[in-house]
């Protein structure tokens, strides 16, 4: 029998990646530590229709709380939804929400941008054990289940970055 895949791993922050997130397939890692300290680890992922990276970095300061209410990680979603709009000028906020658990606790900010032409994108952001936990999933908006598919990525994202404590600290 082969093995299981591992997916990603970043011992750092806890954060467990899939090698499948939802409909988007782990096919890429790359360290940025070497030559931008402080930007971590992104993780590309793509599929038909849908592609995406997720980005695991504390900016070279882990901040000592998860709470994403906290003014660091507000500046910081500000900064990632800026992001996005510096590299589509022509972008327009369409949806912007704080996903909250069952006990009210904020756990992941989430914008939908429309691109122009026929894209959409949305950008994440949560924290895990002081650092920044951002995914960014572009998809083709022309057909309804590409929607859906970007959708159930974003779940996906969502649930593999639930807390974990630190595999190393």
């Amino acid at each position: 029998s082969l093995p299981v895949p591992s997916g990603f791993i970043d011992r750092r922050s806890g954060v467990r990646l899939p090698t499948q997130l939802g409909w988007l397939h782990l096919s890429g890692t790359t360290d940025n530590e070497p030559d931008s300290p402080g930007l971590g680890w992104s993780v590309a992922y793509d599929s038909f229709a849908v592609q995406g990276t997720v980005y695991v970095y504390d900016r070279g300061e882990r901040h000592n709380t998860d709470d994403i209410e906290s003014v660091r990680v507000v500046e910081e979603f500000r900064s990632a939804v800026a992001d996005a709009f510096s590299m589509n000028p022509a972008a327009e906020l369409k949806h912007q929400v704080m996903f909250k658990d069952s006990s009210g606790r904020a756990r992941c900010y989430l914008a939908i941008l429309d691109l122009p032409g026929d894209s959409m994108s949305a950008v994440l952001l949560t924290t895990s054990n002081g650092c920044f936990v951002k995914a960014r999933i572009t998809f083709d908006a022309t057909e309804r289940e590409f929607g859906r598919m970007a959708h159930e990525s974003m779940e996906a994202f969502v649930d593999a970055v639930r807390p974990h404590p630190a595999m190393v600290s």
